[in-house]
């Protein structure tokens, strides 16, 4: 996979430093190589940080859903919190306007794909990232979810539960996106103000220096540079790039007590992330349907569990390394998205033309009186399939990664 060009410009016409966030980030906590053929040395503080993961993740699964149930009350409802004080702390903020409005702008500007004018709308990545995010949150084709519905009783009302968790992921999504946009916002805000105090600086040097042109030939006109507060607040970012790098930058320009308000945030992040209480969901599935298989009915569930971290963590001990951030980012973009629609393709197949539709409608309907027959074999399947199909050929083409240029 090519490289894209990695040298940061700015509007001066030079190459742009990096911020301190991106320095300490890239440098001091990844020690990025510069190419993902280059992993270089292995980052002892980063696998000291995994081990530790996969240990409390195994101590809080130890004991199956018992134990881990209980953490979840703690991981599942401090961020609502910690979101909630973000949300009223970034409507104080001058620009949080700014942001908000651009969170609920569509942008339908036309873009050249292959030889049409299609809007962004119309990208089928675009989608394809939208149904990601939507299986990440929901934890859908990881297995989790049908671990732990296997302890609920029979005539739990599921449907129910489906659509309460599908609209409160929906409600959590739009105020977590509000809470972050106000912050963006008023980082685009302080950054626009500098720009233009910079260029009233040099708007006034270029008109004192233009008098003393007049006896100098040689004078050098400056640059003026160009503020938009739209493309500051366009330069978007995903991945650790927000969360480590644009959000804390954000924090840091904070009036009062920054240092508060970042803890409170990798507090939320540490329990939120690609969050420890989905891990556990994962590692469940996992475990679940290795012990009703009896693949090995004389190992005891604690053993199995931790088994299965260990193996986990030794496998992850590929991203600890100088190139370790460029691999994570190809899974993320594409182990992480593609197979997770397949397998929830697949699962839709397999349920309406394999196991039977009417089969599982009438089971569904002894649990919780409703009959579900035209999503399963209709709707779903074929918008995945859609939505596969048009991704496919839009990355037909290939693609690229950003890579970390050390001497910036």
């Amino acid at each position: 996979m090519p490289r894209k060009k990695n040298i940061m410009r700015t509007r001066y016409g030079k190459v742009a430093k990096s911020s301190p966030t991106q320095y300490f980030w890239y440098r001091t906590t990844l020690d990025i190589s510069s190419d993902i053929n280059e992993p270089e040395t292995f980052n002892f503080s980063i696998a000291i940080c995994l081990m530790i993961a996969w240990l409390l993740c195994y101590l809080c699964m130890i004991k199956g859903i018992a134990s881990s149930g209980k953490v979840v009350y703690i991981t599942a409802t401090f961020p609502y919190l910690v979101l909630i004080i973000f949300f009223f702390r970034g409507i104080t903020l001058d620009g949080m306007e700014d942001g908000i409005k651009h969170l609920f702008t569509p942008d339908v500007s036309p873009i050249v794909y292959q030889y049409n004018q299609w809007s962004k709308l119309s990208d089928p990545v675009v989608w394809l990232e939208a149904g990601t995010q939507i299986f990440f949150s929901l934890g859908l084709g990881f297995g989790g979810l049908i671990a732990f519905s296997s302890y609920n009783p029979v005539h739990n009302d599921c449907y129910r539960d489906a659509i309460f968790v599908a609209l409160t992921n929906c409600g959590t999504s739009m105020f977590a996106g509000i809470v972050v946009f106000s912050v963006m916002g008023f980082k685009a805000n302080r950054i626009h103000e500098h720009c233009l105090e910079e260029r009233n600086k040099l708007l006034l040097e270029n008109a004192i220096s233009t008098q003393f042109s007049l006896f100098n030939t040689t004078t050098i006109q400056p640059i003026i540079p160009e503020c938009d507060l739209q493309k500051e607040l366009d330069k978007g970012a995903s991945g650790t790039g927000l969360a480590f790098i644009v959000f804390t930058d954000a924090i840091n320009q904070f009036p009062g007590i920054s240092a508060f308000w970042s803890l409170l945030f990798f507090l939320m992040l540490f329990t939120l992330g690609k969050r420890i209480d989905s891990q556990f969901g994962t590692l469940e599935g996992a475990v679940t349907s290795i012990v009703d298989m009896k693949l090995f009915p004389n190992l005891r569930k604690e053993i199995l569990t931790g088994a299965i971290c260990l193996i986990s963590f030794f496998i992850s001990l590929m991203f600890c390394n100088g190139s370790g951030n460029y691999i994570f980012t190809l899974f993320d973009d594409f182990a992480g998205n593609f197979p997770l629609l397949i397998v929830a393709f697949c699962e839709c197949i397999a349920v309406s033309y394999v196991y039977g539709l009417k089969k599982f409608s009438d089971e569904i309907e002894l649990m919780t009186g409703r009959r579900q027959t035209f999503n399963w074999r209709y709707i779903s399947p074929l918008t995945m399939a859609t939505i596969l199909i048009a991704s496919f050929i839009k990355l037909s083409g290939g693609s690229g990664y950003d890579a970390w240029n050390k001497e910036t």
